[in-house]
C-alpha cells in the first residue's frame, strides 16, 4: 500500500487557537504598517535634503554668474572710459596743433588774443 496525499478537510481550531491566530495577523499587519511608514518618512527626508541641496547649489550659481556679468561690465566700462580720455586727448593734441599753425601765419597772434579775450 502506498499513500500519495492527504486532504484535510476541514479544521476547526479551538477559540483560544483562533484568538492566538487573529492577534498573530495583527501583529504582522501592524509591522507592516510600521515598516511602511518608516520607509516613507525615510524617503521624505531624503526628499527635503535633495531638494535643499539642489536650492543651494542653484543659489552658488547664480551669485557666481552674478559676479562674473558684474566683473565684465565693470571692465567693458573701464575700457570705454579709457578710450574715451584717449580720444579726449588726441582732439586736445590736434586742437593745439592747429592753434599753433594759426599762430604761425600772419596775424595769427591777433586771432589768438581775440579768441583768447571772449
Amino acid at each position: 500500500m502506498l499513500l500519495r496525499s492527504i486532504e484535510i478537510q476541514d479544521i476547526s481550531p479551538s477559540e483560544s487557537m483562533q484568538v492566538a491566530m487573529e492577534q498573530q495577523a495583527a501583529a504582522e499587519r501592524h509591522r507592516k504598517a510600521a515598516e511602511t511608514q518608516a520607509a516613507g518618512n525615510k524617503q521624505a527626508v531624503v526628499l527635503e535634503a535633495e531638494g535643499i541641496r539642489q536650492s543651494t547649489i542653484l543659489k552658488a550659481e547664480g551669485i557666481k554668474q552674478s559676479t562674473i556679468l558684474k566683473a565684465e561690465a565693470e571692465q567693458e566700462a573701464a575700457v570705454r572710459q579709457a578710450a574715451a580720455a584717449v580720444s579726449l586727448a588726441e582732439g586736445t593734441k590736434r586742437s593745439n596743433e592747429l592753434l599753433a599753425e594759426g599762430i604761425k601765419v600772419v596775424d595769427g597772434q591777433s586771432a589768438l588774443n581775440y579768441q583768447l579775450s571772449k
